[in-house]
């Protein structure tokens, strides 16, 4: 948490807005800070279960691989949400007050996606990787990866009338998360490497 507090000292003060929520600046800088710890601390945990989620995809279980994975979500969650409580602390924001933020920046479009696309920039940086794979290597990899993705989306659509949309949302996630799982046990390298 020594991360947090420094990355918030050198930000300085954190302007609020008259209901106590945070100014759109500070909130994406806050957000941030917050995404970025979290990330550091669900690191070793993440390749522990990449390791089981690639156990479960070679056995085709699929079951214990959506297991896995929600379980994976669900830790870091509780990650963000306790890095995010111990933030607020230390600004002397109520946790009550971040979420609040979160909610009226999340309802204007063009803020929602600034702060989407902050976040992946920091996903991006925390799980970037140096490709060390020759050019013929990642062309095969990609074709494989591209011929994955048409089946998923394909059978996304079929989905789409009988699921809601949280229900698409979290099927992509599996989907993606098994497509990434597949480029590494076939060619050793994940779908960070394609970012």
């Amino acid at each position: 948490m020594v991360a947090i507090e420094n990355a918030m000292d050198a930000h300085g003060e954190f302007a609020t807005r008259t209901d106590g929520s945070l100014e759109f600046a500070d909130f994406l800088v806050l957000r941030a800070i917050i995404f970025r710890q979290a990330g550091r601390a669900f690191a070793p945990k993440k390749k522990e279960l990449q390791v089981k989620k690639i156990e479960a995809l070679k056995a085709k279980d699929h079951q214990e691989y959506i297991s896995i994975f929600k379980q994976g979500m669900m830790d870091h969650q509780l990650g963000l949400a306790a890095c995010a409580k111990k933030a607020c602390e230390y600004i002397e924001m109520s946790h009550e007050n971040y979420q609040n933020s979160n909610k009226l920046w999340m309802q204007d479009q063009s803020k929602a996606q600034e702060i989407m696309t902050k976040d992946v920039a920091i996903r991006a940086a925390l799980d970037h990787k140096e490709v060390v794979k020759s050019l013929e290597e990642m062309m095969e990899a990609s074709k494989f990866k591209y011929t994955k993705e048409i089946k998923m989306f394909r059978t996304l659509e079929s989905l789409k009338t009988y699921k809601n949309q949280k229900d698409m949302q979290e099927i992509h996630q599996i989907e993606m998360s098994k497509i990434s799982d597949m480029l590494c046990i076939t060619f050793g390298m994940d779908l960070t490497e394609f970012s």
